[in-house]
């Protein structure tokens, strides 16, 4: 077992310059409401749309246009 360990020019590790799945998701939450979006997940697809916009109702075509992010796994707490 090999472990690597990427360091910035600062001494930082990918994890502290990289935000885990939950902290992006948190920023992604956080971007929406300051614009007063909403943001609602289809299975691991996250999309940012209007509170007036039912996702479920948009076929995969127009449902592109809110696509956010896809997270392959998303813990509930931060692993940053």
């Amino acid at each position: 077992m090999v472990l690597l360990i990427i360091l910035t020019s600062k001494g930082d590790s990918v994890s502290e310059i990289t935000p885990c799945n939950y902290c992006s998701l948190n920023k992604i939450k956080k971007n929406a409401k300051d614009q007063g979006l909403i943001v609602t997940n289809i299975g691991r697809h996250y999309y940012k749309h209007p509170p007036k916009v039912d996702i479920n109702l948009l076929d995969e075509k127009e449902r592109r246009k809110y696509f956010s992010a896809w997270f392959m796994e998303l813990t509930n707490h931060c692993c940053c």
